[in-house]
């Protein structure tokens, strides 16, 4: 039998994520935040994964996102993100993509544009982290007057937000800025 080394093993894993996209959280993370919420990462969906899933604690299957980002129920739009987030991967600094999409079952219309700002440590409550900053614009069109950016930063080895700051310029988000407060990878 011939043992193929870890280094190697490293080089083939990186480059599938590479086909695919951003990997997600391994199951197991847990990630609290400054608001009061909790992050489980469950690993990807087997049958696809650029599906990442996340734990919940009250009994209901997982929460499914698009590479962590938006919800994969969200019909077309998660598939417009999805193709966006293959434009970009693997990050470097500059690189952009820009989708339309329309939702489905509404009259809404779309943009996503998603930016890879730059790389840097951050220090939140949580520690010290290498992260990604992942910029999302999304603009409404036609009768969505909607306009926001969220710029999560992506720490690396454990491919999820430690930090998440939104900015809604035009029409209404449930979501909220927050930090890491503690991070078990």
């Amino acid at each position: 039998m011939k043992l193929v080394p870890a280094a190697v093993i490293a080089v083939l894993s990186a480059s599938q994520a590479i086909a695919q996209g951003p990997p997600c959280p391994r199951d197991g993370l847990i990630i609290q935040t400054s608001i009061g919420t909790t992050i489980r990462g469950g690993g990807a969906d087997p049958q696809d994964p650029s599906i990442c899933l996340f734990r919940r604690t009250d009994g209901r299957p997982p929460n499914r996102t698009v590479y962590g980002l938006i919800s994969a129920n969200a019909g077309s739009l998660a598939s417009a993100v999805r193709k966006a987030m293959h434009s970009v991967w693997p990050y470097a600094e500059g690189r952009s993509a820009t989708v339309d999409a329309v939702q489905d079952f509404s009259s809404q219309a779309w943009q996503f544009r998603v930016d890879i700002v730059r790389r840097e440590r951050i220090t939140v409550p949580a520690g010290t982290f290498d992260a990604w900053v992942v910029r999302i614009t999304e603009t409404g069109f036609a009768a969505n007057s909607h306009l926001s950016e969220r710029d999560y930063w992506m720490a690396n080895g454990i491919w999820a937000p430690v930090k998440l700051e939104v900015r809604l310029k035009r029409g209404t988000t449930q979501l909220r800025s927050w930090e890491a407060t503690s991070v078990v990878p």
